[in-house]
């Protein structure tokens, strides 16, 4: 078993600190006026190296801001004369599919007009057949109605 016994002092028998005088007052007077004095030009000092960090910070947010809208600038004049190209291109394509249908009008249009040229050939020539076909009959006609009767006469 340990036992520890504390003892405390009476009054009177504590150690009292001695009492240096008045300079000490002043000492420590002049001490509070010199840290106060340091902690005035620290206080600032961190001013004077925050208004020269915003200012900084300002002017690389303008920076940035400044090529951010000339990159911005530059993308979209880039866009812009990517988009009249395609627009050329477009109406180039336009205008080749026009080219390419007024083509196929016009050849259908000769393939009709030949079309329409050679029926009308055939159908003179058919006619020009049926009036020979006619004249035959006639013909033959006659010449029956001339064999009846010679037949007739005998």
């Amino acid at each position: 078993f340990f036992f520890f016994f504390f003892f405390q002092a009476e009054d009177g028998i504590r150690d009292v600190e001695r009492s240096r005088g008045l300079g000490d007052v002043y000492k420590r007077q002049a001490m509070q006026k010199e840290l106060t004095a340091t902690k005035e030009q620290h206080e600032n000092e961190l001013r004077q190296l925050k208004d020269s960090l915003e200012s900084k910070y300002q002017g690389i947010i303008q920076e940035i801001t400044s090529e951010s809208e000339s990159q911005i600038k530059e993308l979209l004049s880039a866009s812009q004369s990517k988009l009249n190209a395609l627009r050329e291109d477009h109406e180039q394509h336009v205008n080749d599919i026009r080219a390419d249908y007024e083509k196929i009008l016009r050849g259908k249009e000769q393939l009709i007009s030949a079309s329409v040229r050679e029926l009308t050939e055939q159908l003179r020539d058919r006619n020009d057949a049926v009036e020979k076909c006619k004249l035959e009959l006639k013909y033959l006609k006659e010449n029956h109605q001339a064999v009846t009767l010679s037949v007739k006469n005998d």
